[in-house]
């Protein structure tokens, strides 16, 4: 959706990530629309396994002469140091049964903490945990990224941006009732979460023979 910069905040002293959204999105009304709406839902969320969003806002760029060229929506959230699961995982580290246990239970309190503010994520796979050095010798795992996310609700009227005309997401992660079409819920993270916990055991996606293709249209 955008690149993402490591930032000083100069009001409160803390080290932020920005994320700049693409050009095609910011231009494009409905999906403004739906990333303002979902980074509202995503500040409902304070947990430590959860990517803590700050806030939305536009740098404006002028020309010369004063008049406004163009704008970019900036996204504000918690600077996480550290790699990717999806990372780990193509070096080809296995977990061990104790290691995986304990990257599996933060995922899942944190999909928890997300389900409680009525969020479904949508695409969570490995690429969007980030294992996050702690203090400790413990890794923390932190879910990331919920450019798809859509509040859990059975009104229609907001569809998010996989609602405008698209399936959208990671097809080796996606329920089956998302691959052919039908909204993301509660229980299609949890499928997902599975097949996450399967490849950290096996080092090896279920359904391999699948498109790695982030996109289906």
């Amino acid at each position: 959706m955008g690149e993402v910069y490591a930032a000083d905040d100069k009001v409160t002293g803390v080290t932020v990530a920005l994320k700049t959204i693409q050009s095609e999105i910011n231009d494009d009304e409905r999906l403004s629309a739906a990333i303002r709406k979902e980074v509202q839902l995503a500040r409902r969320v304070t947990h430590p396994n959860v990517c803590r969003i700050h806030d939305l806002f536009e740098h404006h760029v002028e020309d010369p002469i004063g008049t406004l060229a163009r704008s970019t929506q900036i996204l504000s959230m918690e600077l996480l140091e550290g790699e990717t699961l999806a990372v780990s995982l193509k070096r080809g580290r296995i977990f061990s049964v104790p290691e995986a246990i304990a990257i599996a239970r933060q995922i899942a309190e944190g999909l928890r903490a997300v389900h409680r503010a009525g969020i479904v994520h949508r695409d969570l796979k490995p690429a969007n945990v980030m294992l996050v050095s702690s203090e400790s010798s413990d890794v923390r795992a932190v879910l990331t990224d919920f450019g798809l996310a859509r509040i859990d609700s059975k009104d229609s009227s907001w569809l998010g941006i996989s609602g405008l005309g698209a399936i959208v997401g990671t097809p080796r992660y996606m329920s089956p009732e998302q691959l052919q079409g039908s909204p993301g819920t509660v229980a299609s993270d949890i499928y997902s979460f599975g097949a996450i916990w399967y490849e950290m055991l096996t080092g090896r996606n279920p359904y391999e023979s699948l498109t790695t293709a982030s996109t289906v249209m």
